[in-house]
């Protein structure tokens, strides 16, 4: 579908930002909770036995690879967390799209956009959501003319 899409915009970040989210995007929140909580239940079974054992929990080779492994497993989720924290996901659902400065059919057209680009969702205010594209540029878009993903 992307292909398919006459009207491109440029990514202007910078590669390790598009590389992260290139990455991320194989996986889902629901996925890296899991992975952390994973984990973080491994951890926890290690310092039981420990406890169990009369040894000391933290300390020792096994408490630390065990808390580099939370931490490690933990980083994805914490990442992703970050990229769904700052917005959500939408897609052009209109024919054209008219983005304006302000939330108001008075305010003037900053930019058009075609129907299938996807846009991060910032901000809603009554009918209105303001939307920023990955070169940079942002404005505000009527619900109707954007789905949320």
């Amino acid at each position: 579908v992307r292909g398919l899409l006459e009207y491109k915009i440029d990514d202007k970040r910078n590669w390790f930002v598009r590389k992260k989210t290139e990455f991320l995007g194989y996986f889902t929140i629901n996925e890296c909770w899991l992975l952390a909580l994973g984990a973080y239940f491994f951890f926890v079974l290690g310092l039981l036995i420990a406890l169990i054992r009369k040894q000391k929990p933290v300390f020792g080779r096994m408490g630390a690879l065990a808390l580099c492994l939370v931490i490690f497993c933990s980083l994805p989720l914490l990442l992703k967390f970050g990229d769904v924290g700052l917005g959500r996901q939408g897609v052009v659902t209109e024919t054209q799209a008219e983005v304006r400065y302000g939330p108001s059919t008075s305010d003037r057209i900053a930019f058009r956009l075609v129907e299938g680009l996807e846009v991060s969702i910032n901000d809603q205010k009554q009918d209105w959501y303001r939307i920023e594209l990955t070169d940079g540029r942002r404005g505000w878009v009527s619900q109707s003319q954007v789905s949320t993903l």
